[in-house]
């Protein structure tokens, strides 16, 4: 496991500690599994065939990372069968609701304990300074951490990537 975000800014509090014993793992340390966002919200993809051919270039990333580890694709329930079109069967879907597909931005961070246990955190989201919708995309960290049963540490640092 492990992410990590680029172009982050501190509110002004020190970072959060990990809990004691857990650490960031390296973005190109082995990991247990990739999560991939899919991307369907008309604002911010208003052109259909622009639309698809990001679906398209998604599903192209995550069909063949699932030929090597666990792909968890992210995506509101009403949109898997149209997910399920361009994605490979061994590819995961999950029912969270999503708006784009940055889920290195709005994801959740993983640390790793000397026991192996994950425990996330959260970059605060917020559509690279309200620039683009990200109500749902917002949520997706707290999503992920509920799924998993893990506790998800907010972090006082908000993405800022452009």
């Amino acid at each position: 496991m492990g992410s990590a975000a680029a172009g982050v800014a501190m509110t002004g509090a020190p970072l959060a500690t990990l809990p004691a014993g857990f650490h960031v793992p390296a973005e190109e340390d082995h990991h247990e599994r990739t999560f991939m966002q899919w991307p369907v919200n008309r604002r911010v993809h208003p052109d259909d065939v622009f639309l698809d051919m990001t679906q398209q270039t998604i599903a192209d990333v995550a069909n063949p990372i699932a030929q090597f580890e666990p792909v968890t694709m992210l995506a509101h329930a009403d949109d898997h069968a149209g997910a399920r079109v361009k994605l490979a069967s061994n590819v995961e879907l999950l029912y969270v609701p999503t708006e784009d597909l940055w889920c290195r931005d709005a994801g959740p961070l993983f640390a790793k304990g000397r026991d192996g246990s994950p425990a996330a955190s959260h970059i605060r989201f917020n559509g690279w300074g309200e620039k683009q919708v990200n109500t749902l995309d917002s949520q997706i960290a707290a999503e992920v951490a509920r799924h998993l049963g893990s506790a998800l540490s907010r972090r006082p640092v908000v993405s800022l990537c452009a």
